[in-house]
Parts: structure tokens; sequence; C-alpha cells
């Protein structure tokens, strides 16, 4: 029951400042030199003046406490501010960085598409200039009137010049001593 009391007192203590402006009220003065013996309190009776004047102390050894532990936890709460603050900056700087990341990737891909174009139409031209050459190899190759074919034919690249020349159909000039 003296516990119950305690607090209800603490409570009531709390309570009032706050009404009254923040101020405690005043206190009993209390003799701490000779305590007054008091007879044993009676449940129906009201509290005596030593039983107040404890009661007080007890007070404001809880107030005490209460201010350290208040400031204490004031202290812890503005560090988490702080910290949930710079974390708070820290995720948008990384979700800058990801989008920034991601509009990389995404003109990387763009560029990447555009020179397998480049490359599959570059394929297609060498492809293309292979046959070509290859046709044009054959059509030189196998061609009768072939220049490389005649010089073959004729032994020497002089004789092969006039051996063109001396076939059927086409004059050929005259040498140059002959005559």
């Amino acid at each position: 029951m003296p516990a119950l009391f305690c607090v209800t007192l603490l409570l009531a203590a709390a309570a009032q400042p706050a009404a009254a402006g923040g101020e405690p009220p005043p206190s009993p003065t209390c003799s701490s030199a000779s305590p007054v013996p008091s007879p044993a309190p009676d449940p129906t009776s009201s509290p005596s003046a030593a039983d107040l004047c404890t009661q007080r102390s007890l007070l404001d050894q809880v107030r005490k406490r209460l201010g350290t532990n208040v400031a204490t936890a004031l202290a812890i709460q503005e560090q988490l501010r702080t910290s949930l603050e710079e974390n708070d900056r820290a995720q948008s700087a990384l979700t800058a960085q990801v989008a920034t990341a991601r509009r990389e990737e995404g003109a990387l891909d763009a560029k990447l598409a555009e020179l397998a174009d480049a490359e599959r139409v570059t394929q297609q031209s060498i492809e293309g200039d292979r046959s070509r050459a290859a046709a044009l190899a054959r059509s030189v190759y196998l061609s009768p009137d072939s220049f490389l074919l005649l010089v073959i034919r004729a032994g020497s690249l002089q004789d092969g010049s006039f051996e063109g020349r001396t076939r059927p159909g086409h004059r050929s000039p005259p040498r140059e001593g002959s005559g």
C-alpha cells in the first residue's frame, strides 16, 4: 500500500508543476537534524509531517533521476534522428546513382544494338563483295579474251601483247624492222 501511495504522489507531483507553470510546489520544511518521532500511523488517519517529509525527499530523488534519464533519452533521440537523416541522405544518393546507372545501361544497350546492326550490314556487304570478286575471278579465268590467259598461252608478256591482235578479225600492227 505505501508503494501505491508513493506512485500516486509522484503522478500528482508531476502533474502539479506542469499545471502551475513548471515550478514545484513549496515543500514543508523538514529538519534533518532531529527527526520527529511519530506514532505508528493509523491506516484511517492522514499522514504525519514526518511521513510527508520522507515522501517529499523520495519525490525529489525520483525527479532528479527522471531528469537525468529524460536528458539521456533526449540525447539518444537526437543521435537517432541524426543517424536517420544521414541514412536518408545516403539512400537518396544511392537511389540517384542507381537511376544514373540504369540510364547509362539503357544508352549502352542502345549503342550495342546499333553496333550489332552495323556489324550485320558490314558482314552482308563483305559477303556480297566476296561473291562478286569470286564471280569476277571466274569470268576473268574462263574468258578467252582474258589478257592474263593470252600472256600465259603466249609464254611471255611481249608475245602475249601481240597475240590478241593477230587473231582472226584483228589487224596486227606492222612490226618494226619488217618491211
